[in-house]
């Protein structure tokens, strides 16, 4: 593939003076125009090296594959966008877009949490095996370089969500800086009364939270664009950091604190019921959409659903075992879909889609196989809503983020056993009910 003329040609059919913002996740480029007519939708979609576009109001994302990131280094050379570049709304409809900005916000986050994640579940899976001696200093070590990003969440939300509310990043670290700092989580997490000023201080546990931070840069941003209309340009350098500061730390603690406890209490107040009784429903609604969310591109916007379920119960029982069932289901159908059709050109897609499906990369089989052909898709459906639900019938479970796939297995932890059946009839049904059905659509 040549990047540097990929990178060019989307660049044209774009406009480059039409991209606000542009960053990419693990196959897509993400882009943010000012004006969506001005983009050439049939122009891309016709790029060989393309394999969908998707439009949401100022939003488009081009799936790529597994080289976006080679692409979007010659991209960010060709563009130019400034920090104040417009703003980045979403249209339509407003539950795809609260997804969507969602998404937008959490994807940079996910290379952070994967790495320690993935530590973690390897820890966890020695741990039940006996192969690790959890006395030994080094066990210690390892242990704390996996729970380290999770711990340190807000630093990495403040960061992604100022980028894309274009609040001030440096400030909104401040504020997870003061919401993780040593003394101020001591009292947070202490039994006697705080107060500031007489008030009193609701007890939030900040660490590994996603609410509190998320909040208080939406708000940090208002208080600054505040701020900056009614104090003099000439001091507008030494007051407005200081202020923002000091005003953002009292409503964090007084008004947006309290907020997101409450909130955080009710999420967990949801979450273990959920977990505990009603398991496998939600593991077969998500078994059965996941791969239609993926296609629409607003799967990220699902990420505060594993977050929670590792600050609740230290694991993930929802999103997790749903995303192997779901993937090892698309990977059966596209092999089932291989073997069966007569189509060469679309035994050869499928085959080689459903190979990488099964290392976790799923948008080539998903736009170039199942959302092409109908029975494909069923089977990947039936398949993965099966498997999932029994996956949480079994309380299979996940210790960290990483893309589903063979390579990520650790992630199952001390559950892989249950796992591996519930994958494998995932797998067994996409294949079986694929091959049964045949090919309705040539590629």
């Amino acid at each position: 593939m040549d990047f540097q003329n990929l990178a060019s040609k989307i660049s044209e059919l774009v406009g480059t003076e039409n991209i606000t913002n542009a960053t990419h996740c693990v196959t897509r480029l993400r882009l943010q125009v000012a004006d969506p007519a001005k983009v050439d939708i049939k122009g891309l979609e016709e790029l060989p090296e393309v394999k969908k576009v998707i439009t949401n109001g100022k939003n488009v994302q081009i799936v790529i594959g597994n080289e976006v990131e080679d692409v979007y280094k010659e991209f960010t050379k060709l563009i130019n966008i400034t920090e104040d570049a417009g703003e980045t709304k979403v249209s339509g409809n407003a539950f795809k877009s609260a997804l969507t900005v969602v998404s937008e916000c959490l994807t940079p986050i996910i290379p952070a949490l994967s790495a320690g994640g993935l530590i973690n579940a390897f820890m966890t899976l020695f741990k039940s095996l006996g192969w690790v001696d959890t006395s030994t200093m080094t066990y210690t070590l390892f242990t704390i370089m996996g729970s380290a990003p999770l711990y340190f969440l807000p630093f990495f939300l403040a960061y992604s969500v100022s980028k894309r509310l274009k609040a001030n990043t440096m400030l909104s670290m401040c504020l997870a800086a003061f919401m993780l700092y040593p003394d101020f989580v001591s009292l947070m997490g202490g039994s006697d009364a705080v107060t500031f000023f007489g008030l009193p201080v609701k007890l939030v546990t900040y660490t590994q939270s996603l609410i509190p931070i998320v909040l208080a840069v939406f708000v940090q941003k208002y208080v600054e664009d505040f701020l900056k209309k009614v104090i003099p340009n000439n001091v507008l350098v030494i007051f407005i950091p200081c202020l923002t500061y000091l005003i953002m730390c009292t409503l964090v603690m007084l008004v947006i604190g309290p907020i997101a406890g409450y909130l955080q209490d009710g999420i967990t107040a949801i979450i273990k019921p959920l977990s505990e009784k009603y398991n496998w429903a939600v593991c077969m609604l998500l078994g059965g959409t996941y791969l239609v969310l993926v296609g629409a591109g607003i799967h990220h916007g699902l990420l505060p659903l594993a977050v929670a379920g590792f600050v609740t119960n230290g694991y993930d029982s929802f999103m997790g075992p749903s995303m192997f069932c779901t993937v090892f289901a698309l990977g059966g159908a596209c092999l089932g879909l291989a073997i069966r059709s007569k189509t060469e050109e679309l035994k050869q897609t499928a085959l080689s889609t459903s190979f990488s499906t099964f290392l976790g990369i799923t948008e080539p089989a998903i736009y170039g196989v199942a959302f092409r052909n109908k029975r494909t898709l069923l089977a990947a459906v039936v398949g993965g809503a099966v498997g999932g639900c029994i996956a949480g019938i079994f309380g299979v479970a996940t210790y960290g983020l990483a893309p589903a796939g063979i390579t990520s297995f650790a992630l199952l932890g001390q559950t892989m056993g249950k796992g591996l059946i519930a994958i494998g009839i995932a797998f067994a049904l996409g294949f079986g009910i694929s091959f049964a059905l045949g090919e309705d659509q040539k590629a």
